[in-house]
């Protein structure tokens, strides 16, 4: 069986809400899902077609603590004064690679941004304004743990631009959230949410882990309900996986963690599922759930394979080139180096050409369960023919009940998200 739900992108992308990109459901996990394929043609912007189409990633390198079962490249400690000056360094020097016409999001990622202080993260947002690089309403996102928060600095970040925050609550379970090497508790977790709340945040994302061992489901539906009462307009849900290296995969090697059970962690997967849907929330990506018009641009801009510029150690970028191929680029996790000289940071590089830029842009925007992907604006896109053996992978695929195909559009059927990594190597091996 293919469990796909939250798995980690095969191409270079960047964090999704968090940096938690953990998960896979099971068999039935898909049965109710809110997939409405219609709903396409009231969506204007349905995909980042356009060559202009960008965004902005910020990594912002440093967590207070290691959580168990994270992978992803960070510091232990304060974040550095010199970091917003920094990052704005590589900001100058990259920024005229990309599209002249401003950027729609800007999103500050990590690690944990919130260990950022309101001043650098409005030294950020008004130097790239000023430039003229950021549209008047982009969406600008923070990640925030629960425990960075208070009144006064959500004040704070919300009068230097953030419009939108993302909270890295993963449990409101305090023996989970000890399970998993949190910092915060479930108290302080509630808090953070209804203080954004209170202080004007209309767009407010909360990050869920499903499927660790020992978790109680009444707890998690509680917690749902919660969110839905308060006014959470955005969750995103992920099942629990074992990293390789990680400090998660040594306790269950030493004894000292039971390992997560899949069919268990299926269960968790689509008992929040249905709890989500049944609460008003559309699930419109894999992992995502959103009440209409809180969907996170930034991420969709990702499954569309738009281009994005990433600042700061650690971060990948992408840029669509006028020939249909793609450029992608990491800058290397090296963090001193990084702060030394922001402009000549060691990164790799590469190009995928037309006809496997055109594959990837069918496996990855197909998982956007509302847009799905339009296979003639693709084609125009990367300026290359369809290989020989399309039409036979997408029949197969359709038979299989995993694909439909409505007029030029294809969508993932609620069957198909179980199985959308099988989806996305049908696409990427023709």
């Amino acid at each position: 069986m293919d469990l796909s739900v939250a798995s980690t992108p095969a191409y270079p992308g960047q964090t999704m809400e968090n940096g938690q990109q953990h998960g896979h459901p099971a068999l039935g996990a898909g049965s109710r899902i809110s997939w409405i394929p219609e709903q396409v043609r009231n969506d204007k912007n349905w995909m980042a077609t356009s060559l202009d189409a960008w965004g902005i990633y910020v990594h912002v390198p440093w967590c207070h603590r290691r959580c168990s079962y994270c992978d992803f490249y960070f510091e232990i400690g304060k974040s550095d004064s010199k970091f917003s000056t920094s990052v704005l360094i590589e900001w100058n020097a990259r920024r005229q690679s990309f599209p002249l016409l401003p950027a729609e999001t800007l999103y500050f990622g990590g690690g944990t941004p919130s260990t950022l202080s309101a001043l650098q993260i409005s030294q950020i947002i008004e130097s790239i304004k000023s430039s003229q690089s950021l549209q008047p309403d982009a969406e600008i996102t923070l990640e925030a743990n629960p425990e960075d928060l208070n009144s006064s600095y959500l004040t704070e970040i919300k009068q230097a631009g953030i419009n939108r925050l993302s909270l890295g609550v993963q449990s409101f379970d305090d023996a989970i959230l000890k399970w998993l090497g949190r910092k915060h508790d479930a108290k302080i977790a509630r808090n953070s949410i209804t203080q954004a709340l209170d202080a004007g945040f209309t767009k407010l994302s909360v990050d869920l882990i499903v499927g660790v061992p020992g978790e109680d489901w009444s707890q998690i539906k509680e917690a749902i309900s919660w969110l839905n009462e308060v006014g959470v307009g955005h969750v995103s849900v992920y099942i629990l996986t074992v990293e390789p290296l990680t400090p998660l995969e040594r306790l269950i090697e030493k004894g000292q963690r039971l390992r997560p059970i899949e069919d268990a962690q299926a269960v968790a997967y689509e008992q929040a599922q249905a709890v989500l849907i049944e609460q008003g929330y559309r699930q419109y990506e894999i992992s995502s759930f959103a009440k209409p018009g809180q969907e996170s641009q930034h991420n969709r801009l990702y499954w569309a394979q738009g281009s994005y510029l990433g600042l700061g150690p650690g971060a990948h970028s992408m840029l669509l080139q006028p020939d249909g191929s793609i450029y992608r680029r990491h800058t290397k996790g090296l963090l001193a180096e990084w702060l030394k000289n922001p402009a000549a940071a060691t990164f790799s590089e590469d190009i995928l050409d037309p006809g496997h830029a055109l594959l990837e842009s069918l496996a990855f925007g197909i998982r956007d369960l509302l847009r799905g992907v339009q296979v003639k604006s693709q084609l125009e896109r990367h300026k290359c023919a369809l290989p020989i053996t399309f039409s036979s992978t997408v029949e197969n695929l359709k038979d299989r009940g995993w694909v439909i195909q409505q007029d030029e559009h294809l969508f993932l059927t609620p069957l198909g998200t179980l199985f959308a990594d099988a989806v996305a190597r049908e696409f990427l091996g023709m």
